[in-house]
């Protein structure tokens, strides 16, 4: 959320303006780094049983059907589940040369199902009490973690410490693992429903609409992606598709966040909620703007409790406030404010009429395109984000039109918090294509389809981002899924891309 600056911000930009060289020539003199090795997508080999569809169709569900959803909140058994975990993880931190609990969950998550200790982990997740908790609260029937962020404002705005939803991390990888075991020893049922908790628990955790809590939940789900494709390989698995497809699109919607976190300027500086009309004296409006440059130093710095308001930050920021009211003014008249109303503002009131003003225009410019469906919003997103820099409304505070650098330095990154929810959906829209594939392999005698084209059974979904098929081919006995998260054609293929490649797998014992 947080834009890293210098700790010295203030005295910082004071210094470079009074030189007259904040310009693009400082910004381009510094080297290009150097170009990064290839980056070659991510290889994925299934060797999978046709599936028919499931009598009945929705058998199976990663989602707690609302019948069988209880009244209540499910937050209080997050916070059960996460006691256990923190609980046991401490006691087994390593001791005596074994690695940690983690370290062993991760390497277990991986490790092949010919090859994985059942025993082990078996033993390792006995007792492990978080799984009862999780349950529960996968069957509640809302989750309100009540933080009331909306209610806090200055600084303690970004200061709120999050450590339960990063603590759910954990709690996902041991599910993964416990499907991961499920599977490994031939309990389909059981690992649907560990996925359930799962999905679940992902979005319970993005509930809090700001971008790390989002962000936490997309990473919670994509942990289960590997066990759902490790559960599709499985011999004599049950298809997937209307599990799949039943979860909610987006799966993980992040669009609540970004539309809260483009308004945390006016909550981290009230004075910009209604400049125009608010009345304070003219020492109050130079207070008022001196206070915000040390709050966004404070932001910025390791120790943002530590800052003291002494006379030399009153000074500076006293200094670039001057500097910039001439800019303030004549962006304000431009804009077609009547000048002499503005000629009359107090210092302190112009800038801020100003900030707010373009605060506005920026969260505006920003959030418009993620109301749209992927295909014609994405591409829009990323335009505008390039002509707000383009037109100094973002990037490098020295070159900003802005005054107080809020926006430059503070603006969430929408489009990255879009675009992790765009993968996250690509992601499940490939393995319901996966599993199209599996149930018209049923229908045409175990023989893969030849083309997307050919499956009639179901509906083959399209990749999200482009509203356009999957690329898919037949090389002789194997089928290649191309499944592009970060980029589009005829771009190369990054790591965060996907090649499934799809063989059936015939008699298996």
């Amino acid at each position: 959320m947080l834009r890293q600056v210098s700790r010295h911000l203030v005295v910082a930009v004071v210094w470079a303006t009074s030189l007259g060289t904040a310009s693009f020539e400082t910004a381009a003199s510094v080297k290009a780094a150097p170009p990064q090795a290839e980056s070659k997508p991510t290889i994925v080999h299934l060797s999978v049983d046709p599936a028919a569809e499931p009598r009945p169709a929705l058998r199976y569900s990663f989602m707690t059907p609302l019948g069988q959803r209880k009244p209540g909140n499910a937050a209080p058994f997050y916070y059960r589940a996460i006691l256990a975990y923190v609980a046991i993880r401490g006691r087994s931190s390593g001791a005596q040369g074994h690695p940690n609990l983690d370290a062993r969950v991760d390497a277990w998550a991986q490790t092949p199902l010919e090859k994985f200790p059942k025993d082990e982990v078996r033993k390792a997740l006995q007792g492990f009490r978080a799984f009862d908790d999780l349950r529960e609260a996968a069957s509640r029937e809302r989750c309100d973690w009540d933080w009331r962020l909306q209610d806090i404002e200055g600084p303690k705005s970004f200061e709120f410490i999050l450590e339960e939803i990063q603590q759910s991390r954990g709690l996902a990888r041991c599910l993964a693992v416990k499907a991961r075991l499920e599977i490994a020893e031939g309990r389909y049922d059981d690992a649907i429903e560990t996925f359930r908790i799962g999905y679940q628990l992902g979005r319970d955790v993005s509930t809090t609409p700001i971008i790390i809590p989002g962000l936490v939940g997309v990473a919670v789900t994509n942990l289960l992606d590997d066990q759902v494709h490790a559960l599709m390989a499985a011999k004599g698995s049950p298809n997937l598709y209307w599990a799949l497809t039943e979860l909610p699109r987006p799966l993980i919607d992040l669009r609540p966040a970004a539309e809260f976190e483009v308004n945390f300027p006016a909550r981290i500086f009230p004075f910009l909620k209604d400049p125009e009309q608010a009345q304070h004296s003219p020492e109050q409006w130079a207070e008022l703007v001196s206070r915000a440059y040390l709050t966004l130093n404070r932001l910025a710095s390791d120790q943002p409790r530590d800052e003291s308001y002494d006379w030399q930050t009153r000074l500076s920021a006293t200094a670039l406030a001057l500097r910039g009211y001439t800019q303030a003014k004549r962006n304000l008249i431009a804009a077609g404010f009547d000048a002499t109303k503005i000629e009359q503002m107090p210092v302190g009131q112009v800038i801020a009429v100003d900030e707010a003003r373009l605060c506005r225009y920026v969260a505006s410019e920003s959030l418009k395109w993620t109301f749209l469906p992927y295909p014609e919003g994405w591409p829009r997103l990323k335009q505008a984000d390039s002509d707000l820099i383009r037109d100094h409304y973002l990037g490098p505070a020295l070159t900003s039109r802005e005054v107080i650098p809020i926006n430059s330095l503070l603006l969430p990154a929408i489009r990255g918090a879009i675009e992790a929810m765009i993968r996250r959906d690509i992601s499940t829209a490939a393995d319901r294509a996966i599993e199209a594939i599996r149930m018209q392999a049923a229908q045409n005698g175990g023989k893969l389809p030849g083309s997307l084209a050919e499956i009639s059974v179901v509906p083959v979904p399209a990749n999200p981002r482009f509203g356009t098929p999957f690329p898919y081919r037949v090389e002789g006995d194997k089928a290649i899924l191309e499944v592009r998260r970060a980029t589009q054609a005829p771009q190369p293929m990054q790591e965060s891309d996907y090649l499934f490649e799809i063989t059936i797998a015939g008699d298996r014992h």
